[in-house]
Parts: structure tokens; sequence; C-alpha cells
């Protein structure tokens, strides 16, 4: 864990009102190693490396350990490769039997062992930075194995996936977290009331593993209905929020009790690097303490330096 309590950490706390920087930087961080993006998500020296070198470049308050939407299939017995097309790891099969398992120590299983190397080289390394371990949702997670099926129909999967969410936290938490992070997408299909089902059940196993640690809890629920969200974080031990809007001090109104970060939309990021200083100076100094700026997708990894550059000027000059 880093040395300390990191400002982004004390934020999420409610034990300091300075707001952090926090992009969702992943892929990008590739780009700036100047390795192939495939190499860069296998590889835990070029992982740690390119995140490392895009932290000091823009000067963000926490950094992910991994934003994998398929770090659990893996773990599942799926067949999980690296597609060029996608850009991404994607499931291309379950198991030939059709049937999901979880192996006896998940820690040593998939890529869930190169992820915690990254985490346990950042959590070495950075001390004023917040090392956040990245965990995709159990919808996320469903939605790529099975991306026909439904959640209601397959309460089995959906309790395996929890089961191995949970390990993979506990990991986390021995290699020194300093927070979780938990990324959802899209809910496809699913119906309403089975994403909030399933992410509860999940968020509040994960409440407790973070009490156990001692570390705060943010959600991504990107791609999600404002109404399905807020109902999650009104359930849920969650400490703190990103969502993918440009306006994120009204969206503060639906989650009361918890910081709310956003505003870096990519629609933001395609402006010019001065409209873009001017943008995020104007919206937080007008924002309530409870909203930071964060973005609530990955930043797209075709971003120019400067674009983020230019986040981290605004920033810094609002607070």
């Amino acid at each position: 864990m880093s040395f300390g309590s990191p400002p982004a950490v004390e934020y999420l706390e409610g034990l300091s009102t300075e707001r952090p920087f926090v992009p969702l930087v992943d892929t990008l961080a590739a780009e700036i190693n100047q390795v192939p993006h495939e190499v860069y998500h296998r590889d835990a020296t070029q992982s740690a490396n390119g995140r490392q070198r895009a932290q000091r470049l823009f000067e963000h308050d926490a950094v992910a350990t991994t934003l994998d939407r398929t770090l659990l299939c893996d773990v599942l017995d799926a067949a999980v490769a690296w597609s060029d097309d996608a850009d991404r790891f994607v499931v291309e099969s379950v198991s030939g039997s059709g049937e999901l398992s979880a192996p006896t120590d998940v820690a040593a299983a998939g890529r869930v062992p190169t992820v915690i190397d990254v985490t346990e080289r950042l959590t070495a390394t950075l001390d004023d930075v917040a090392v956040v371990g990245g965990l995709p949702g159990p919808v996320a997670t469903f939605n790529e194995l099975l991306a026909d099926a439904r959640l209601d129909a397959n309460p089995e999967t959906t309790a395996l996936i929890r089961e191995v969410f949970g390990d993979v936290a506990r990991a986390y938490g021995r290699a020194g977290v300093d927070a979780f992070l938990v990324t959802e997408f899209a809910t496809g299909a699913q119906s309403p009331s089975a994403v909030v089902e399933t992410d509860v059940a999940a968020l509040e196993m994960l409440g407790n593993i973070a009490e156990f640690f001692g570390v705060p809890v943010a959600f991504v629920p990107e791609g999600y209905d404002v109404d399905v969200a807020a109902e999650i974080a009104e359930r849920t031990p969650i400490d703190g929020v990103f969502v993918d809007s440009s306006d994120p001090a009204t969206l503060a109104d639906r989650f009361p009790d918890l910081r709310v970060g956003g505003g870096i939309t990519p629609e933001l990021l395609a402006e010019p690097p001065d409209e873009i200083e001017s943008t995020i100076e104007a919206r937080f100094e007008a924002a309530p303490d409870a909203v930071f700026p964060a973005s609530g997708t990955e930043i797209p990894p075709e971003t120019h330096p400067s674009k983020l550059q230019a986040v981290s000027r605004a920033v810094g000059a609002t607070t």
C-alpha cells in the first residue's frame, strides 16, 4: 500500500475536500510507453512502467492496475484471446463442456498473477498516488462470457462470478491496493432488476472485503441508466462513483452520499487543448465539493497527450 493515505483516498473517504484528478488511463499508457498494446497488457514490466510514465506525464492522483473486462473470464476456464480488431482481450468460447469452473487458487489463475505483479510494482514505487485495484463487474463479466444469456436465468453462473470477483479482490488487498475500482459496462438486454441485484450482491461482498483491508470502493457504471446506477449506489457501501457525463454536478444530486467523478468525456477530449482547459476551469469552479474531475470511461488510446495535459493544468488551477 502507498505510504500514508494518498489524497485521492482521503477524498473518497470524506477526509479531504481537495478534489483528485482521476482519468481512467490504461491502453493509452501503452502508446506513451511505445509498445504494442497486446505486449503492454500481457507483460507486467511494460504495464507497470507505462502506468508510471503516464502518471508522471499527466500528474493524475490515482492509477488503476487494469481495466481489462475479461480478467475474471480468463479465470473461469473460458478461452480468452487478444483481438487486434477490438484492441483488447475477448472471450472466444467457454470451456469445451460448456461448464464454467473456478480454480482452487484464483490468485494464480489466468492473467491474475500478471495483474497482481503490476499491483505490487506500483505500490512499491508510488507514494502519493493511489494504486487502485481494477475489477470488472459481475454484469460485464457475465455478458462477456454468455452474451446471449440472461442473468436471472443463470444464478449458478452469477454466484460463481461473484466468488471469483471476491477472490481477486482479496488478492488485491494482500498486494496492498489503496482502493478498489469496479468497472461495469453497458448492460445490454439484461433486465434492470437483474442488473441491480447482481451488482448489489457483489458490491456488498466487496464492501466487507474493503472494510477488512481498510480501503474505499469506487464504482464505474459505464453505459448504465442513471436510475439503475442510483439504486445500486443507494443500496451498496461504495464511496465514489465515476459517471460518463459532461455535467457531473447535476448527477451528484442523485448520489448525495457519494463522491461523484466525471466530466472528462471523449467529447471533451475531442476539443482543442485551450478549449478543454477553459471548459474544465469553468465547470469545476462551479461544482460542489462532492464532484471531482474523472473519466467514466477509459481514456481512448488515440488521445493526444496534450489533451490530458490541458485537463491537468485546469484541475491544478481550480484546486
